[in-house]
């Protein structure tokens, strides 16, 4: 009796102290690692949003193809720390390098010009060795957009090497330059990957450059993405989070697609033998002015006197030759076929040796003057009417940057 007394006492003591607890406001739970998540999406996001292509004024391209070899095998899903080691101000789990990765290489693909270039993407590890190809499309910022958009989970192994294999046999139908960016983390990966990149190079050359960008803090990955990035020899390896500045990214977009152009004619500054071409004249491969008179500016029909029109091309000659005393000169005289080629090749010459004495006796030395005569055996328009015929007589301006 006594024992069922003091059950009773327990029991109600119990009911009471847990029935008050249930009538207390519920206080609203909030998960640490949302709070943190959200934070964390704040503080990229808002440099995410400030990604847009990278001022191409007074650039030109410097390749002509480009292939993004996205890592989204299983190391990718561990959680996002910077290269110091830390969680970039965050400790959300949820924030998992993929995710970083994907964030990075989207701001990436909006920070590239609008260039005529042909693109691809490469993805490795997802389940083991498949991989997700687009292209060699030509290049459009949206839809490559959708593309990487697609790369929606990470799994699997790291097969970069047999990826790198795979690019090299995509590209070989591709002329020009080429830029092969890796993103990966670096784990896994050892001899093999760098090799394969060693037998990119030597398969393109000084076609072909090299670029890593390295996600996450493990030691070994980022040596063996800097190992890669030398094998490509022109190219670099940065860290992802590196590039959480629009300044750092616009150097790296820059530097991977764009050249210098001081005079903008389509030739960079390092191939550039005439670094100040005046604005509207045609150049060749080395930058240098090709300038073309037809032969009704300079003569009159079938004759090689020189005319007022003439004479005011050949002064414009004589000055570019006065204010770059580095360059060289090449002179040669067409004809349309109306005639015969033996006196078409007269013609041609007289009228090429009319333009040379009048650059020597405007104070140019003949030793930066050559010419040459070929009739109408080299035409650039149809002479089957006047003026296709028009064209064909002409003289050529050829300027070169002197050997010594």
């Amino acid at each position: 009796m006594q024992y069922g007394i003091f059950y009773r006492i327990v029991f109600s003591l119990f009911f009471l102290v847990f029935s008050g607890c249930t009538n207390r406001p519920t206080q609203p739970v909030v998960e640490n690692t949302k709070v943190q998540k959200a934070a964390l999406e704040t503080y990229h996001s808002s440099y995410f949003k400030e990604c847009q292509p990278v001022d191409a004024t007074g650039m030109v391209k410097k390749v002509d193809n480009f292939v993004i070899v996205f890592d989204p095998s299983a190391s990718m899903t561990t959680v996002y720390e910077a290269s110091d080691g830390s969680t970039a101000d965050h400790t959300d789990y949820m924030y998992t390098k993929f995710k970083f990765a994907k964030q990075l290489v989207n701001c990436f693909n909006k920070t590239i010009p609008d260039l005529e270039l042909v693109s691809l993407l490469t993805t490795f590890g997802y389940p083991v060795y498949s991989r997700l190809d687009y292209g060699p499309e030509p290049y459009e910022q949206d839809e490559y957009a959708r593309n990487l958009n697609k790369i929606f989970d990470a799994d699997g192994a790291s097969p970069l090497s047999p990826t790198l294999d795979d690019i090299g046999k995509n590209l070989f139908k591709l002329p020009g330059k080429k830029a092969v960016i890796i993103i990966s983390d670096g784990e896994d990966m050892g001899k093999k990957e760098i090799i394969a990149a060693q037998e990119l190079k030597t398969r393109y050359g000084d076609d072909i450059c090299i670029y890593t960008i390295h996600i996450g803090n493990d030691k070994s990955g980022r040596q063996i993405m800097e190992k890669i990035a030398v094998a490509g020899k022109c190219g670099l390896s940065v860290k992802g989070d590196s590039l959480l500045s629009k300044a750092k990214m616009d150097e790296l977009v820059t530097e991977i697609f764009l050249i210098k152009d001081s005079d903008q004619d389509g030739v960079p500054d390092i191939k550039d033998d005439c670094p100040d071409t005046l604005p509207g004249l045609k150049v060749d491969e080395n930058g240098c002015w090709k300038l073309v008179a037809l032969g009704d500016v300079l003569f009159d029909f079938d004759k090689y006197n020189l005319k007022p029109e003439g004479i005011k091309v050949l002064n414009q000659v004589v000055a570019l030759l006065k204010k770059h005393n580095f360059l060289d000169l090449h002179i040669s005289g067409h004809t349309d076929n109306f005639g015969s080629m033996p006196y078409n090749i007269i013609l041609s010459k007289n009228r090429v040796h009319s333009g040379l004495n009048f650059i020597k006796n405007s104070g140019i030395s003949p030793e930066r003057l050559s010419i040459s005569w070929h009739s109408f055996s080299i035409p650039v328009a149809t002479n089957d009417n006047s003026a296709g015929r028009a064209l064909n007589r002409r003289l050529e301006f050829t300027f070169k940057k002197r050997d010594n």
